[in-house]
């Protein structure tokens, strides 16, 4: 039972679409010339769907019908899955693809030529494996934990004593802000083991790879 005082017979045919708007989470779609309506068949004048996101299930929210043979519904439908999805994905695989050719053609380098694919230098901090230090936060939040852990294994003997005149912007957020924050995820947040045999080959060596790079830049080993 409609929750209206004295309802019509709601139509059985919504009849010919006649416009379709958008607000918000909300889209109203307005028919006309569907099935007569009520005891003495009298032409339908209209039919107004409002349909809401309301993240529950399916139903008929309020019903009215003003005035004869004019009908307005509200319908509630599940939220939508989340759109981000595939730009979540492409992200990722973004970042896999310069992370990747950073690892295979300029480590130990502080930064990757993009057009030669060849290590750089980066002039404003003057210390190596700077690219490195800057991605693992985002490795860790990317879920690539083992590389995350070969990175902390690559710069375990690292010497940061380098006199130089570096930027100390740059240098606090790339380096200090980079080995904080991975520091911080390691500690505070990390509950997925990691093999060790993932981490290391047989010769004691940090592994690499395996790669999912693009079409850039070549891959080496």
């Amino acid at each position: 039972q409609h929750p209206t005082s004295n309802p019509s017979a709601p139509p059985t045919s919504l009849g010919t679409l006649t416009s379709t708007s958008t607000s918000g989470g909300s889209t109203q779609k307005i028919y006309s010339n569907g099935s007569k309506c009520g005891p003495k068949n009298l032409p339908r004048k209209s039919t107004v769907i409002t349909t809401s996101n309301c993240c529950s299930p399916p139903s008929i929210t309020s019903f009215t019908e003003s005035p004869t043979c004019s009908y307005t519904f509200n319908l509630c439908q599940p939220c939508p899955p989340p759109s981000n999805l595939r730009p979540t994905v492409l992200i990722k695989k973004m970042f896999t693809h310069a992370y990747d050719n950073y690892i295979y053609n300029a480590y130990p380098s502080s930064n990757l030529l993009p057009l030669s694919c060849s290590g750089s230098k980066f002039d404003l901090i003057r210390i190596p494996m700077v690219t490195l230090i800057d991605t693992m936060d985002t490795l860790y939040l990317m879920g690539n934990y083992t590389e995350f852990f070969r990175n902390v294994e690559r710069l375990r003997g690292m010497r940061f004593g380098v006199d130089q005149n570096v930027s100390v912007f740059e240098t606090n957020i790339r380096v200090l802000g980079g080995l904080m924050g991975a520091h911080f995820l390691a500690t505070e947040t990390l509950t997925v083991p990691v093999p060790v045999n993932s981490i290391w080959d047989g010769e004691g060596n940090v592994r690499s790879g395996p790669s999912t790079s693009g079409d850039c830049c070549s891959i080496k080993g």
